[in-house]
């Protein structure tokens, strides 16, 4: 499964997607919006990671710029939000979870194989 990570702070970024990688998943990263949306349509993603809070292009535009160009694949969103209406805005917009910061790196694998089991995808390249 290739994983798309856009997240602007290095460590996270880089930490996360060293994880993923131990555990087999192909991944690819972005520091920021524009980046990450560039990723996003060049590159045959099966399932993104996008930071809420991201420079030049938000997370939330940056998720309704991917469904606005029909990329249906599943989208769970990182966020620090505590409110409730904010994380609903991210769901509302295409994103299909989330996960709120802090979180354990197992939690955040465990949501994206059961998202990709949901569209038939299977865990780890």
């Amino acid at each position: 499964m290739r994983v798309l990570i856009v997240e602007d702070c290095y460590e996270i970024r880089e930490n996360l997607a060293g994880f993923l990688r131990k555990k087999g998943y192909v991944v690819d990263t972005a520091a920021d919006g524009l980046m990450g949306l560039h990723r996003a349509c060049d590159f045959q993603i099966d399932l993104a990671v996008i930071d809420c809070g991201l420079p030049s292009v938000s997370g939330i535009d940056l998720i309704k710029k991917i469904r606005h160009l029909m990329l249906d694949y599943p989208i769970i969103v990182m966020t620090s939000y505590e409110r409730w209406e904010e994380r609903a805005e991210f769901l509302e917009a295409g994103a299909d979870d989330y996960i709120e910061k802090p979180f354990n790196p197992n939690d955040l694998r465990e949501k994206i194989d059961a998202l990709g089991r949901r569209v038939g995808m299977m865990g780890p390249a």
